[in-house]
């Protein structure tokens, strides 16, 4: 079993960037990974933890604890923030990230992963750029977001940013023989390419290409009633 950076799909030439400051020991302490979503970019933030902790391999063995750990967001150097529900990042899940830094039981490098960084409130977004300002040494933010406009310029500012771009169909392919259906609605994304796997996705969008063909050219209606599946919060 190897780590997770040898199953990667793409972006080579970041992954070639970010290997080359790690084996330096150059590694900014904020990095922003923009692009479009279900491409990868948080799959290689894990794979980076690994190649980071990993102790027996310097691209990460895949099999040891910390690796296992970096997998399983079980490290107890990482912290996670994420979305919670439908809500914006709030300034509380952000002091969180300063309780964490604090930690004196810490004594290796820390990781701060904030999936989706684009929804952080205001007040998160500006507790978080204090965050960044005073955060200890060997500490790395990996700031995942899909809508780069939508950050704070001083964060913007205090990291560097990587653009990622949706995959090609050749790269894809590499990963696995997806069918035609799937290449063609998932538009480079691989997260969507696994997706249309599942019959039942592909219902789905069956189903929401009639209620968008009933929509035009059909007579007005009670939408509601006719795709009730349309306007649930479960899709």
């Amino acid at each position: 079993m190897a780590g997770l950076i040898n199953s990667l799909v793409g972006h080579e030439k970041q992954k070639g960037w970010l290997l080359n400051q790690i084996e330096q020991g150059q590694l900014p302490s904020s990095l922003i990974f923009q692009g479009p979503t279900g491409i990868g970019k948080k799959y290689l933030v894990k794979s980076l933890l690994q190649v980071m902790n990993c102790e027996q391999d310097k691209m990460a063995c895949g099999v040891c604890s910390n690796c296992q750990r970096a997998l399983e967001d079980k490290n107890e150097m990482v912290f996670n923030l994420e979305i919670e529900s439908k809500k914006n990042i709030s300034v509380d899940q952000v002091r969180e990230v300063h309780s964490f830094l604090n930690l004196k039981s810490i004594k290796k490098a820390r990781f701060v992963i904030i999936d989706t960084t684009d929804r952080l409130s205001i007040s998160a977004a500006n507790s978080l750029l204090k965050v960044l300002e005073e955060a200890p040494e060997k500490t790395h933010f990996f700031l995942v977001t899909d809508r780069m406009p939508s950050l704070l310029p001083t964060i913007r500012s205090r990291s560097h940013i990587l653009n990622f771009s949706s995959l090609t169909r050749g790269e894809l392919l590499k990963f696995k023989d997806f069918e035609p259906l799937a290449l063609n609605w998932a538009d480079g994304r691989l997260q969507m390419a696994l997706e249309f796997e599942d019959p039942k996705k592909v219902d789905q969008l069956n189903d929401s290409l009639q209620f968008l063909y009933q929509l035009m050219c059909g007579q007005p209606q009670d939408w509601k009633k006719l795709a009730p599946w349309f306007f649930s919060d479960e899709l």
